[in-house]
């Protein structure tokens, strides 16, 4: 356990141990993580594996710059496409740019202006997204969300109404932003 990646503070077991004292019990969860075997008794129940998740593909596509047809996601904030677990988020979304315009308003002095706040605009919009597939990932395929609900829940109206709650958006990026200028100008001192 020489590595120094560390996994919650914890130093991360090499590859090698990972493959030779993996409990049974398949390959679900986070499996073969020191602090799992505490929890294993030798005359214990069989494990069983469970469901995973796996974060989708994104990309943004504008109709701009030729990379979504006018009628593909036109006022849709995104759609995602299950089968290939990819979102294409619409980079000409009006909600977006009014976010960025009501910062850019907000917060005339940052430095890099408009393409940073942008910037910061995409990421908590493809945080908010991505957990968004995430839940549907993860509660999907029982009774109480078989596969037709899922799909509503991951419809374009569905992932706009996910990332129409603007404010936490706002103030997330506003407070970045003054951390950030707070770190330069203490640099600077």
């Amino acid at each position: 356990m020489g590595e120094t990646n560390l996994i919650r503070g914890t130093p991360a077991p090499s590859d090698q141990e990972r493959t030779t004292n993996r409990p049974t019990g398949g390959d679900g969860g986070t499996t073969g993580h020191p602090i799992y075997s505490a929890f294993i008794k030798q005359e214990g129940k069989e494990g069983r594996q469970i469901k995973g998740t796996s974060y989708p593909k994104i990309e943004w596509v504008s109709a701009a710059n030729g990379t979504r047809d006018s009628s593909f996601i036109e006022d849709r904030a995104a759609h995602y496409a299950k089968e290939a677990n990819f979102l294409s988020i619409n980079a000409d979304f009006r909600i977006f740019d009014d976010l960025i315009t009501l910062i850019e308003l907000r917060n005339p002095d940052v430095p890099g202006g408009r393409e940073i706040i942008e910037q910061r605009v995409r990421h908590h919009v493809e945080i908010s997204l991505t957990e968004t597939v995430l839940t549907f990932q993860s509660i999907g395929g029982t009774k109480e969300w078989p596969e037709d609900a899922v799909d509503k829940g991951l419809s374009e109206e569905a992932l706009t109404a996910a990332v129409s709650p603007r404010q936490h958006i706002v103030h997330a990026v506003e407070t970045e932003l003054k951390l950030k200028s707070m770190s330069r100008t203490a640099t600077v001192a």
